[in-house]
């Protein structure tokens, strides 16, 4: 889903409970809420979105592996990934619809 899908299915649910708001605020606020999610994680804190999970970072440490087209040692150095945890109610839903479809 992309910025533009998500302004736009904000706007209808916006619409749908009579909240009057335009396309370009829902673009703005879109761009902030993402701003606040990588300043946090860059302080290497925590997002926790209730019913959806948590964003956390975690840092890989350095270690040696072969590149295996010519076999040569090299060393990977560490780095920030991003990790998150599905909640469970999240993960509740997504195993629901998975039944009804196995059904």
């Amino acid at each position: 889903m992309s910025k533009e899908d998500i302004v736009k299915q904000l706007k209808e649910d916006c619409s749908c409970q009579n909240i009057n708001i335009t396309k370009s605020d829902l673009g703005k606020i879109h761009d902030a809420f993402i701003k606040i999610i990588k300043d946090e994680l860059d302080r290497e804190g925590e997002i926790r979105l209730h019913g959806v999970g948590t964003f956390s970072t975690a840092i890989s440490r350095e270690k040696q592996c072969r590149n295996p087209q010519s076999g040569e040692i090299m060393t990977v150095p560490k780095k920030t990934r991003v990790k998150f945890k599905a909640s469970k109610t999240l993960l509740t839903v997504l195993n629901e619809k998975e039944k009804a479809v196995v059904s």
